[in-house]
């Protein structure tokens, strides 16, 4: 797979890939507004894609 050419998408504002990250970048900023003051862990379970 050529991984430059699939993160291109990312450049096009009106893209599935560009919609998708808006979504996620929401839904975390969320989530760590939420949490308790402290130090936090993430752990990123994300593959490379389809």
């Amino acid at each position: 797979m050529d991984w430059q050419a699939w993160h291109d998408e990312y450049d096009d504002p009106g893209s599935r890939l560009t919609q998708q990250l808006r979504v996620v970048r929401q839904r975390i900023r969320r989530a760590l507004d939420a949490c308790p003051p402290g130090p936090l862990r993430l752990v990123n379970l994300s593959g490379p894609g389809p």
